[in-house]
């Protein structure tokens, strides 16, 4: 299995995915993270151009924090960051 929980935070392990699946699979899980939810993105190699992709869709809405840089394995998780904005119209 490629998708686990670690306590609260969701685990994407994409080695085991093929490469043409892991981007999409990685947007469809963010797509569904609630504000102040993050997951973790394992790799095996930096994501990069993942990062790069994310900033361009959908700028400045995910944090990104390099847990574990290489040589072999990369760890990054990825938040979205809670929001100051209420929907109250500024009152």
């Amino acid at each position: 299995m490629t998708t686990t929980e670690t306590g609260a935070t969701p685990l994407i392990d994409v080695r085991m995915i093929a490469p043409f699946e892991r981007h999409q699979r990685i947007f469809d899980m963010l797509g569904a993270l609630g504000h102040g939810a993050s997951l973790i993105i394992v790799n095996d190699h930096d994501p990069r151009p993942l990062r790069a992709q994310i900033e361009m869709r959908h700028p400045g809405e995910y944090s990104w924090e390099y847990l574990q840089q290489g040589p072999d394995l990369w760890r990054v998780e990825i938040g979205r960051p809670h929001t100051s904005d209420c929907g109250c119209g500024g009152h």
